[in-house]
This record gives structure tokens, sequence and C-alpha cells, in this order.
């Protein structure tokens, strides 16, 4: 893409910014704004968004696909939002009041400059539009307490976390400040989506420029590699899709999250629209192939004991494979081998990850997405380092793996034949 990874990243604060730098992408690409009852056509390129916050954009070939390839990953990040009531005066100063969103490294967040973003909902006579608004600067803080003076360790999220933001206990409300800078009269927004973020830039940084370090690199890490291999891609028999969902880091069983039916109903009014009668869509999709993309943990250099003794991806060693026998991620034997043939293709280095056994793991967008949408499906994602903190690390050369990857999914399509999968390029 003409932008670079922590510029993208830059860009995208919330995961409403995400999906709007996503789509403005999409557009100087020549797609189009889909909505419900719109008829795709064959050749046809386009996007579908959902609350401003998740997006799906497809790619139809020129005659009715063979498969439907999938590529998967999120566009929220751990965060603080903004409760309803958002001023709070605390010792003599002004705080913002705020609740967690996402299972955070709470302390990374101490002594970091703060911007605000999300969403704004203002009313215009008979419609209530909705309006992107981001400081654009640190505007707050979460202080940490001198450690001469503290008893106890662990902070306590009643007490700790209120982002301090004036010495002015009259100071207007902040949405008055983030109206002021976008040029919006506060009396017209009726609703908002705001969050705390990190404004810290990105770097590319190490002897030989090998690690990058940013806010948010889980997960718009695999966001950009996933849209830079959609859009260089090479048309194929399958039709491309795009998925970057919402609230992943909550579960994702909302209306804009993966475990909602929003996708199988779009998919399967599409590939109807493109003249698939019902038993041909079943074809297409039984023959489809996703991979759900979303970072794991690498090998941390200090803390080597905390990663599995042989499954230990490195960071720069190209993206993982990722495994667990309790279906906390999607990959078997036959999607396994799906991306390996894939990665061959790409000429992209591949690596394998699984939890220490004694480890509690996470899981994330594959076995959700397929609950509703059943296709074969393998999990995958860099390696970094930091998982969950307010500034994370990962390898500047996984990047353009990750992405060679994904351009090979997308020009492949897929067939199934008994228990046998065939893999076209």
């Amino acid at each position: 893409m003409k932008i670079s990874l922590v510029n993208f990243i830059s860009r995208c604060p919330s995961a409403f910014h995400t999906v709007s730098e996503v789509t403005a992408i999409l557009e100087a690409e020549g797609f189009c704004r889909f909505m419900p009852g719109d008829a795709a056509r064959l050749g046809g390129k386009y996007f579908y968004t959902v609350n401003s916050s998740t997006v799906v954009a497809f790619a139809a070939p020129d005659s009715l696909p063979r498969s439907v390839a999938i590529a998967a990953a999120h566009g929220d990040s751990p965060a603080f939002r903004l409760k309803f009531n958002r001023m709070l005066k605390r010792g003599g100063s002004v705080c913002l009041n705020v609740e967690r969103y996402g299972g955070m490294e709470i302390k990374s967040w101490f002594d970091v400059p703060l911007g605000i973003a999300g969403r704004l909902i203002v009313r215009d006579g008979d419609t209530l539009k909705t309006l992107l608004c981001d400081s654009k600067k640190a505007v707050c803080l979460i202080p940490n307490a001198a450690v001469h003076l503290l008893t106890e360790r662990e902070p306590d999220p009643a007490q700790d976390l209120f982002p301090l933001y004036s010495a002015d206990l009259s100071a207007p409300d902040v949405l008055d400040s983030l109206c002021a800078e976008c040029g919006i009269d506060p009396k017209g927004v009726f609703g908002s989506d705001l969050f705390v973020y990190n404004t810290m830039p990105g770097i590319v940084w190490g002897a030989n420029s090998e690690f990058v370090s940013s806010p948010r690199l889980d997960d718009l890490q695999c966001v950009y590699a996933a849209l830079d291999g959609f859009i260089s891609s090479a048309p194929g028999d399958s039709m491309k899709v795009l998925c970057v969902f919402d609230n992943e880091e909550v579960g994702s069983s909302t209306k804009q999250g993966a475990d909602s039916a929003f996708f199988d109903t779009l998919m399967r009014s599409v590939l109807s629209s493109l003249g698939a009668g019902s038993s041909q869509t079943e074809k297409i999709v039984a023959n489809s192939f996703a991979i759900s993309a979303d970072n794991e943990h690498g090998v941390h250099p200090n803390r080597s004991g905390l990663s599995d003794s042989l499954d230990r991806p490195v960071l720069n060693g190209g993206p993982a494979l990722k495994f667990n026998a309790n279906q906390k991620y999607t990959t078997d034997a036959l999607s396994c081998a799906v991306v390996r043939a894939l990665a061959d293709r790409a000429g992209a280095p591949l690596q394998f990850y699984s939890n220490r056994p004694d480890l509690r793991g996470g899981s994330t967008l594959g076995g959700i997405m397929t609950r509703h949408f059943p296709v074969f499906c393998a999990d995958i994602g860099a390696p970094q380092l930091a998982m969950h903190s307010a500034f994370e690390t990962a390898g500047n050369k996984d990047t353009l793996s990750l992405s060679k990857l994904f351009s090979a999914l997308f020009s492949a399509s897929f067939e199934r034949s008994g228990d046998d999968l065939k893999v076209y390029f």
C-alpha cells in the first residue's frame, strides 16, 4: 500500500477510524459501498459496513465463483471508554470518567500521553448522522503514584484509572472541546462512543530496523497486511472477502461482531445476486476457505520460559499457524496443509504456535465466525511482545510475510472432493 504500517495505525485511533481508513483505501481502488437489498454484479468490487465499526469487502470474479477466499481480522483494541457522564472532580483536578474495554495490561497505560477519539451521533433534522472525532493530540494522562507512597502494587480500577484532564475545575466538558475541534455544535450531539487512546507514534527500530513498536499492533498489523494482500492479489476463481470485525476484544457477541448472523446472511445474499441458486450457493460455501488473522505471543527475550518448549515463534520468523487441542483455534491438519501450500506459493516463511500446557490461552475470530459460516479455517498471526500493552512490539519483516500469504490466499480457489480439498493457483 502507499502508506506504511505505522502511518496506517496512526490514522486508526478507534475501530470507527479503522473502518473509515480501510473504506477510503478501498474506494481509491474502485470499490463501491454495498447496502442491504443491493444486487452485486460479477466482476464488481464492494464493501459493506456495520455500525461504522465493522467492514466486509468483497470482489467477485467475472464468472460464478468456485469458492470464497476469506481473511478475517479485528479493528478494535483494549482501551478506556468514556462513560455518559464524562467529567469527574477529584483531588482538586478534573478527571475523565472511564471504564475498561477489553483485557488490557493496565500498568502500561500509566504516564502515557492519551488522546480521545471515536464517533459522535449528530441530529440534523430527521437524520442522525455519524461523524468521527479525534483530539489529534494528548489531552489527558493517567498519572502513577510515586513508588515511595504506594503500599499496594496492583492498580485498583475503581481508584487509579481515571485520566487527569484539567487543573481548572471550571474546565468545559471534554465533549465541548472535541466538538470545537471538529466544528460541531455540541447541542446537536445526541450520542457518542468515545475512547481514550495512546497518542505515541509508532516507530521502526533495532540494529537493523527489524522491529516495529506501536499502539494497537494487535490487531492492526494483521488488518494492514490482509488489506494489502487483498488489494495486490491477482483475480482468480474465488470471490475474495476481507473482514475487519469489531468487538473481538470483548467476545464478538454484538451485531457488528463475528458472533452474529450478518456475515452468513451477507455472503449468501451476495452469492444469490451473482446468479448462484441455493444448491450452488451451498457448494460454493462448502468449497471455501478462511484465514483468521490475529497476532500471537512471540518468544520473549527475558521470559522465554513463558513459551512452549517447541512451538516458539520468534519475531521476524514469519507468521505462525496457531494450534489448540480444545479448538480455541481452528487450525487442524487440513487447514494447516492449505496454509503451508499458500506459504510455499507466496515464498513466505511460516512458524507454528501453541500455548505452554500450563498457561491459559485466548481465542479469536476463527471459531466464532465459522460457527455461523461453516468453512475450512486456520488461525494465524504475527508473533509479538507485550500483547494488550499500551505500546506493543512485533517484527518489522513479518508484516510483508503476512501480506504475501494473504495475496496467495486471495489469488487461490478451492474445491472439495470428498474429504479432500483441491487448491488451485
